[in-house]
């Protein structure tokens, strides 16, 4: 997994609004400086290192939620990491394809080649609109605007009056917020846990996974304030998280495989979902029983 940039400067014991300010424009440009990588397409991990780092800021504007003036639209920040999502879905499909077909049966071979050129084709189009949301225009003016939202949704509250030095509250600190919100996304993991007893609810699953990764990235931004044992404990964390995703790739493939083999004609085909028809369709059938066994 992609690491996390260090962010200089953070003090543990100066306030949660100068500690969140300095984190949010320290992940925002971390995002920026990915963009040259992410569109070198020779190289499918820039994608994955750039979607990664749009987690960590949008993970990030969710801890510091309960410390802003106000809230931060986050529409665009979403539509960057759904583009990045897009074509990282199909860099994973394509490599687990190629890889299943050089242990498939021969007589498979020509059809898995067919599913992969299928993925090929979608990824060429998710490509092309990811290009267009990374242009270096309008990736500058999102950063631009972004921090300036970030500066004026943490700038803290100006107390007036005579008696204002009196009943002022009390700072934050960066440290308190830090062990405050990590206790937080570590109850939203416990909540989720019944779910394992409970092993086809994909959903429930699939969310208790999200909430893996913001406990892990939580863990990771706060460390610099407790040391290395938190970190122990980010690894222990990114191992589930890791294996929750192994089964939500097997789920996601089970659902596509079986919608693709159950299309039955033109119009009774299940929405988003593509015949399958000589070789491709043999080759489906062993895909899908592939991932049956691996899930």
């Amino acid at each position: 997994m992609a690491r996390a940039e260090e962010i200089d400067g953070l003090d543990c014991e100066g306030s949660v609004h100068a500690g969140a300010l300095l984190v949010l424009r320290a992940r925002l440009h971390e995002v920026w400086t990915l963009r040259e990588k992410a569109l070198d397409f020779t190289d499918i991990e820039g994608v994955h290192d750039m979607r990664v780092a749009s987690r960590r800021l949008r993970s990030a504007l969710r801890d510091f939620a309960p410390f802003l003036r106000k809230a931060v639209p986050q529409r665009r920040l979403k539509a960057l990491a759904d583009a990045l999502g897009l074509v990282r879905d199909e860099d994973v499909a394509i490599e687990a394809l190629e890889k299943l077909r050089a242990k498939a049966p021969e007589q498979l071979a020509n059809g898995i080649a067919h599913v992969t050129d299928e993925r090929r084709w979608k990824r060429e189009r998710a490509r092309e609109a990811l290009e267009s949301a990374l242009s270096e225009d309008a990736l500058a003016a999102m950063q631009e605007k972004y921090s300036a939202r970030f500066e004026r949704a943490l700038r803290p509250p100006l107390e007036t009056g005579e008696n204002a030095e009196e009943h002022k509250a009390p700072a934050v600190s960066f440290r308190h917020a830090g062990r405050e919100i990590i206790l937080a996304r570590f109850r939203e993991l416990q909540d989720l846990s019944l779910s394992l007893y409970h092993p086809f609810r994909i959903k429930e699953l699939h969310r208790m996974r999200i909430a893996a990764k913001r406990l892990r990235y939580a863990i990771e931004l706060f460390s610099s304030c407790w040391g290395e044992s938190l970190l122990e404990m980010a690894k222990e964390i990114a191992a589930l998280q890791s294996s929750l995703g192994e089964l939500h790739d097997c789920d996601v493939w089970i659902i596509d495989l079986g919608a693709r083999l159950d299309a039955r004609g033109p119009g009774q085909r299940a929405e988003g979902a593509q015949q399958m028809e000589g070789h491709a369709r043999q080759a489906g059938v062993w895909l899908l029983g592939h991932f049956v066994k691996e899930r």
